[in-house]
């Protein structure tokens, strides 16, 4: 039984309901298709590029233009794939503790209960929790 979801964007997706993982075959690139075989741009419109490796980068590995098919061609695109550390008090949840902002002029700390930026004249105000349903 396949299944078909239509996205907000208009982007579709099928998948069967009942299918299970396969080994997929890696083939040959073909005519006009371009091979990947490192990081990089994927950046012809219009253009087919099809993966002939794995492909793992400590940083951002792919960047795909407008218009272009990737064919993973059964292999994985990995990245930021380095020994990234978490960084504490990242949200600021500890104040300004761990944070020079001597080269900051003008930054301060303030809740975000006190502060909101808009642009234009008028906003959507939602209760905490809301839910905003698709299809409706």
């Amino acid at each position: 039984m396949n299944r078909i979801i239509t996205l907000l964007s208009g982007l579709t997706l099928s998948f069967s309901l009942y299918s299970q993982y396969h080994a997929v075959g890696h083939r040959s690139v073909l005519g006009a298709e371009v091979p990947v075989s490192s990081s990089g741009n994927c950046a012809v419109e219009g253009k087919t590029y099809v993966l002939v490796n794995d492909l793992s980068s400590e940083k951002s590995t792919l960047f795909l233009g407008r218009n272009v098919t990737l064919d993973l061609n059964g292999f994985t695109v990995r990245y930021a794939d380095g020994k990234y550390g978490h960084i504490p008090n990242s949200g600021f949840e500890d104040g300004l503790a761990g944070w020079d902002l001597s080269n900051a002029p003008g930054a301060k700390l303030q809740n975000t209960d006190d502060v909101h930026v808009f642009m234009g004249k008028k906003l959507l105000s939602l209760q905490a929790g809301f839910s905003w349903g698709i299809g409706r």
